[in-house]
């Protein structure tokens, strides 16, 4: 939960990622980021950006809680371990809501978001993945959110 409160939405999210040591089997997958328009800790409505068991970045949860379903999607751009890499989105959860990923400043994710409510309550970065990922390590670094007029143009 934010300690000043909610964010309204649309916001910019960016941070450095380093994993290092992930060895992911069919199936498996990372999560860089969730965000939650729930308050409670219930997480009830989530968008998460994730890293697939065949190595790129995309959103999950989307449009609707459960699905991975994008407007835009590159698989092609790998995501490079045991370096720094870029991730950053901006997330507008309001009524026609949207959602957009860049790897190292290129595009990799768009999706259409249902069930937002206009603000960002909630953001979790770190370790998250499946119970079936024994081992491995994240570095995270200089996370910034911010309120923006607009995804427009990102």
């Amino acid at each position: 939960k934010m300690s000043q409160g909610s964010f309204r939405t649309p916001v910019t999210v960016e941070f450095y990622v380093n994993l290092q040591n992930w060895n992911f089997k069919t199936g498996e997958w990372f999560s860089f980021a969730t965000f939650s328009v729930d308050e409670s800790d219930s997480w009830s409505r989530v968008v998460l950006i994730n890293l697939s068991d065949t190595n790129f970045v995309h959103l999950m949860h989307v449009p609707n809680q459960g699905q991975g379903v994008w407007t835009y999607q590159n698989k092609n751009l790998g995501f490079t371990q045991n370096s720094w890499v870029k991730i950053s989105a901006c997330l507008d959860f309001g009524l026609n809501g949207t959602a957009k990923v860049k790897q190292d400043d290129a595009l990799v994710s768009e999706a259409n978001v249902s069930g937002g409510c206009g603000t960002l309550e909630q953001a979790h970065f770190g370790l998250y993945a499946p119970p079936s990922i024994t081992a491995g390590t994240v570095y995270n670094e200089d996370l910034t959110i911010k309120e923006v007029a607009t995804c427009a143009g990102f």
